[in-house]
């Protein structure tokens, strides 16, 4: 999607697809976010968020991060 042509990138990503280590893994992310850094790659990931209500739900909050906060979030029984 972002069309990077890099072989360091593929290199990096498909040692991250085969590693098996998490700490050899965490070196390979944090080598790849460095090459990010020195190449000035930005990826752009979006995630397709929807949120449905219905009348009765009160407080739900819809923070900046896409994490729903459902503790502030109540539900009024029907009547």
């Amino acid at each position: 999607e972002s069309h990077i042509n890099d072989a360091e990138v593929d290199t990096l990503i498909a040692g991250i697809l085969s590693e098996t280590d998490d700490a050899a893994r965490q070196e390979l992310y944090t080598r790849l976010q460095q090459r990010f850094f020195e190449a000035g790659t930005l990826l752009n990931v979006q995630v397709p968020y929807l949120v449905a209500m219905k009348e009765g739900v009160t407080d739900f909050r819809q923070p900046i991060t896409m994490l729903p906060q459902y503790k502030y979030a109540s539900i009024k029984a029907s009547e």
